[in-house]
């Protein structure tokens, strides 16, 4: 029973999203979470941030993006939401939460199977686009819908955008001075270098989103 209505609930809040963002379309849940049309909302995000955390996805996709995850659509990411309605509940909308499994994250492009042909061209190469089916040998299709469908609003982007220069370059910088730090103190070299080469590949992927994404 709880199964089934995860995915009652699921679907029908994606239908919400992509309704809303594709057709200009606005619906929300009833009390049984079925979809029922809401004359009441006037605007897409009005639509969609009554069911949806929305800075929680803009973080998400921000992380995903800062750290290149090839796993991203694979599973990897966890959403949360709480139905009892109590008051002051931490996630009373669907939040995305608890990042994780970022072994196939830090890798350049040209690290693909394909040598990073796929990307060639691609300004918004990652968790905002369809991915290559060359990442690994497997060729599992890892795109992740939500984060498509979201980077197709004008108004998601600029929230992106905004939430990224509240974020600072130089703030992330910092963080990343202090991890070269710790690992000088604390890593013999081998794990030194290897953590050098993931902030250096982050210094990296900061430059590229600051310039290229979300404009």
């Amino acid at each position: 029973t709880q199964v089934e209505f995860i995915q009652k609930y699921m679907t029908n809040l994606w239908n919400i999203c992509y309704k809303a963002i594709e057709k200009n379309e606005f619906y929300k849940f009833d009390e049984n979470y079925d979809l029922v049309s809401a004359p009441e909302y006037t605007s897409v995000k009005q639509t969609l941030e009554a069911v949806i955390d929305l800075e929680s996805l803009c973080n998400e996709m921000i992380l995903e993006e800062l750290v290149r995850d090839n796993d991203v659509g694979a599973g990897s990411l966890y959403m949360a939401i709480d139905f009892s309605k109590i008051d002051g509940e931490k996630y009373h909308k669907f939040t995305f939460e608890c990042p994780w499994d970022f072994n196939w994250g830090y890798s350049p492009i040209e690290y693909d199977k394909d040598g990073g042909k796929f990307w060639a061209g691609k300004k918004q190469y990652f968790a905002g686009a369809w991915q290559s089916l060359f990442i690994g040998d497997d060729k599992y299709e890892r795109s992740y819908p939500w984060f498509i469908l979201f980077n197709k609003a004008d108004w998601f982007r600029q929230m992106l955008r905004d939430k990224w220069n509240q974020i600072g370059k130089d703030n992330l910088y910092r963080v990343l001075k202090n991890v070269d730090a710790a690992a000088d103190f604390a890593c013999k070299d081998l794990n030194r270098n290897g953590a050098h080469n993931i902030t250096d590949f982050v210094r990296s992927r900061i430059e590229y989103m600051d310039k290229n994404l979300w404009k």
